[in-house]
């Protein structure tokens, strides 16, 4: 089953790749799907769907576990897929823009698509999940060179470990600049 799904993936990939030019839209957004795509993706759903026992849920939570696999790795290309494979599935899944905002980031997408994926995960993460992605848009914000942002953003979340970590990296590059 694992050979096949993974051949599935490959031609899926490979289809996606030839019909944007390589670099794919979050949510599959302004992505025009012709026949062959749309065969593609159906056969996708299927074997994902039989290799889950009909769990739409559970194959996409899937997907969204190869995603974060693929950042880890560095190819954030790839992790735009998965994730939007994962949205095929399960269209619902809460935490599918905050994956994207994240992919998209590392992937050097344009900041308002970066923004636009961030404040969608704030509408649609769980208010207990919603400080991963301040933290983590925080961080990217900090990468960007807007640190005010950033240190409003993370005032509320100081006693958080990651917060401290990345307030405490900017009160270093303060006083470094101060110098």
């Amino acid at each position: 089953m694992r050979i096949i799904l993974a051949f599935v993936l490959t031609v899926y990939a490979g289809l996606a790749a030839a019909q944007d030019g390589g670099v794919m839209p979050p949510f599959y957004r302004g992505m025009e799907k012709g026949p062959t795509l749309l065969a593609a993706d159906g056969a996708f759903l299927q074997r994902a769907l039989q290799s889950h026992d009909g769990d739409a849920v559970a194959a996409a939570q899937s997907w969204v576990g190869l995603a974060w696999a693929e950042i880890n790795e560095g190819d954030a290309e790839t992790a735009v897929r998965r994730f939007n494979q994962a949205f095929l599935l399960d269209p619902t899944n809460p935490g599918l823009a905050y994956g994207l905002m994240i992919a998209t980031h590392l992937r050097g997408d344009d900041f308002a698509v970066v923004d636009g994926l961030y404040e969608e995960a704030l509408a649609a993460l769980p208010p207990d999940d919603q400080q991963f992605a301040q933290v983590d848009y925080a961080q990217i914000l900090v990468m960007r060179g807007e640190v005010a942002r950033a240190v409003e953003i993370l005032d509320p979340y100081k006693d958080d470990p990651r917060a401290a970590e990345i307030l405490a990296h900017i009160n270093q590059l303060n006083s470094e600049a101060a110098q």
